[in-house]
């Protein structure tokens, strides 16, 4: 589906980055001993607006008990889930019970779906979105990594890619819920029928 670009850039523009019930979906791991201008420069990436090359997300540090201060916690409003699902193209069940691909405008139109609803994007769907928006953080004007002159940006190019090939950014993955993981372990197992193998 070919999206116009100037009703998703407006779309863009309004998303709301200081929500207050922060969801984290996605862990960053950076590399101990990342710089502190480069920490600042990729997170400042992660929040700024889409409009000025930004993945419009939030992101927050968590601190461990040995003190660790590299790893991030990132998550996104509800608003900037439901448009990044449309800007993935991602596929949901309607009312009539046809399956479409999701459009903000007429998401109403979808089943489950309720302006208060936080839950009608499923944990992964939400982390494919997060996980897809940092994937497309592109290099704008930088030639370099802030604080590592040796790691070379080219305009266009993925910024998670260089830092992760330069050994700034250690990993990214999903944050798991734990009562969701037991909930579809009983399930599973559940269904496990125990018989004798067909012949």
């Amino acid at each position: 589906m070919v999206e116009k670009p100037q009703k998703m850039a407006e779309s863009w523009s309004f998303v709301d980055t200081a929500e207050s019930n922060f969801r984290p979906l996605v862990v960053i791991e950076l590399a101990k001993g990342t710089k502190e201008e480069t920490i600042e420069w990729f997170t400042k990436r992660i929040v700024d607006k889409k409009a000025d090359g930004g993945a419009q997300l939030l992101i927050k540090p968590l601190v461990t008990e040995n003190g660790h201060e590299n790893i991030y916690l990132v998550g996104a409003s509800h608003l900037r889930l439901l448009l990044g699902a449309e800007a993935v193209g991602l596929v949901k069940e309607c009312s009539d019970n046809s399956m479409r691909t999701f459009t903000y405008s007429s998401r109403k139109t979808f089943k489950d779906f309720a302006d208060d609803n936080h839950n009608f994007l499923t944990m992964a769907e939400c982390q494919y979105i997060i996980k897809h928006e940092l994937d497309n953080l592109r290099a704008k004007n930088e030639k370099m990594i802030p604080g590592y002159p040796q790691a070379k940006l080219y305009p266009g190019k993925s910024i998670v890619r260089r830092l992760l090939t330069s050994g700034i950014l250690v990993q990214i993955f999903p944050l798991h819920d734990r009562e969701e993981l037991k909930k579809l372990r009983h399930s599973w197992y559940g269904r496990v029928r125990v018989g004798y193998q067909p012949l």
